[in-house]
């Protein structure tokens, strides 16, 4: 069987388990456990992943490849579809003309990511906001409705 290495370490991270805990779980020795999650253990007998698989309680199929290079898979990304706007960099100038956050002049806005008061971007020196730094900016300073609390009758 060939192990999938990366399956192995991210079932035994997800649940806290440390490569001593699993050794003493499984038996086998914590060097040949970290090569194999490393991916230096090409083959692997089928009762040691068993072993290993009982341990993470999780069936073989689950940590095991069916002859397929895990590399290969891990390399092949998906193409990014991604909107327009989350790719594009504002600069302070133009938040504020388009409104983007509640300051009213750039330099303000600069003055503000001098201090790191607001979250941005420094591109080669360059202060610049990302969508998401807008999002998060919008979110920190958005205003929460304040309620009174209940009053007794007496």
């Amino acid at each position: 069987m060939k192990p999938n290495g990366p399956a192995i370490r991210s079932i035994r991270n997800a649940q806290k388990l440390s490569l001593r805990r699993l050794q003493a779980m499984t038996g086998l020795n914590r060097g040949y456990l970290s090569r194999l999650e490393r991916g230096l253990i090409r083959e692997s007998g089928d009762e040691r992943v068993q072993e290993v698989a009982q341990a993470l309680g999780v069936a073989p199929d689950a940590i095991t490849t069916r002859g397929e290079d895990v590399t290969v898979m891990a390399t092949q990304v998906p193409p990014l579809e991604a909107d327009e706007n989350e790719l594009r960099r504002w600069t302070p100038e133009e938040v504020i003309e388009k409104r983007l956050l509640p300051y009213k002049s750039a330099r303000v806005l600069r003055k503000k990511c001098y201090r790191r008061e607001i979250h941005h971007h420094l591109d080669g020196g360059r202060i610049t906001f990302t969508a998401d730094d807008l999002r998060k900016e919008n979110e920190r300073t958005a205003v929460v409705p304040f309620t009174a609390p209940a009053t007794r009758a007496a």
